[in-house]
Parts: C-alpha cells; sequence; structure tokens
C-alpha cells in the first residue's frame, strides 16, 4: 500500500509528519506532494484504489456533507471507493449511495483496519467506486441540482 496526501498542512504539521514517516522508515510508502493543479490531481487518482476522506470529529467538520465536500465527490466521480469519518451527513450519504465506508477516524486502528478491508476485496472496492460515480452522474451534479434551484426561483 502507497499513500498519497496531496495539499498543504493548515495546522503547519507537515514537518512532523515528515518526521515521523523517516523515523518509521516508512519513505518508501508515503508521499506528500504540495497542491497540484485539478487536472494533475486527477491523474493520480485514476491509478488510485481508495479515496480517504479524513476528518476528525469536531466541530470545524460536523456540518460537511452534500453541499461542500468537494474531496468526497471529486473521488466518487473518479470511481474511487471512499472511506470517511462516521458522523453525520457523511455517514448518510456514504450509506444511501453505498459508495464506500465510514470508520471513526479518531482512532486509528479502526481507520487503518478499514482502509485495509476495503483494499483487500477489490471487488466491492470496484462496486462502491460505481455506484459512486452513478451517484454522481445520475444525481449529484449539477444538471440535477440546476432544475431543483429554477423550481425554488418560479415558486418565490
Amino acid at each position: 500500500c502507497r499513500i498519497l496526501f496531496i495539499g498543504s498542512f493548515r495546522d503547519g504539521s507537515r514537518e512532523e509528519a515528515t518526521d515521523l514517516v523517516g523515523r518509521l522508515g516508512l519513505e518508501d510508502d508515503i508521499e506528500f506532494k504540495s497542491w497540484m493543479t485539478y487536472t494533475e490531481m486527477l491523474e493520480y487518482l485514476s491509478v488510485s484504489q481508495v479515496g480517504v476522506v479524513p476528518f476528525r470529529p469536531i466541530q470545524r467538520f460536523q456540518k460537511l456533507g452534500r453541499g461542500n465536500n468537494r474531496k468526497l465527490f471529486t473521488y466518487m466521480s473518479s470511481k474511487l471507493p471512499v472511506i470517511t469519518a462516521d458522523f453525520l451527513e457523511l455517514t448518510a450519504l456514504v450509506t444511501e449511495y453505498e459508495c464506500g465506508r465510514t470508520t471513526d477516524t479518531a482512532d486509528p486502528t479502526a481507520f487503518a483496519e478499514t482502509i485495509e478491508a476495503l483494499l483487500d476485496d477489490d471487488n466491492e472496492a470496484r462496486v462502491m467506486g460505481a455506484n459512486g460515480r452513478e451517484a454522481i452522474e445520475t444525481e449529484l451534479n449539477w444538471e440535477a441540482e440546476q432544475a431543483k434551484l429554477l423550481t425554488v426561483y418560479e415558486n418565490l
């Protein structure tokens, strides 16, 4: 398993994370990439097996869901099964579309076991990835939402 982190560390912990990877001898298994273009990121996703949305169950992330979770929808659009936090709207979304698994992201063991289980089951991962892509194509897209928005405007 190779883990790729794309983006910045908002809390300034990148050096700490890089040092930990070095101390554990995981330089060949974990890579940190800076922000990149969306097209470049999609190239990485095209060869990935799982998309992980590791939000911690803290107040800042409690409102994440259908309307404001681009990372989750990008993974779904890329046909990747998703693993995300088991709370509120994220759980409902993953359950409704059967596009991944949720886990306790505050528990490193549970988190790792969830990732490992999905990586070990190629068939389930493929089905979940396809389910996520279908949800994007049929329901979770601008065309579908546009009709709802226009109805609201017309009713006003």
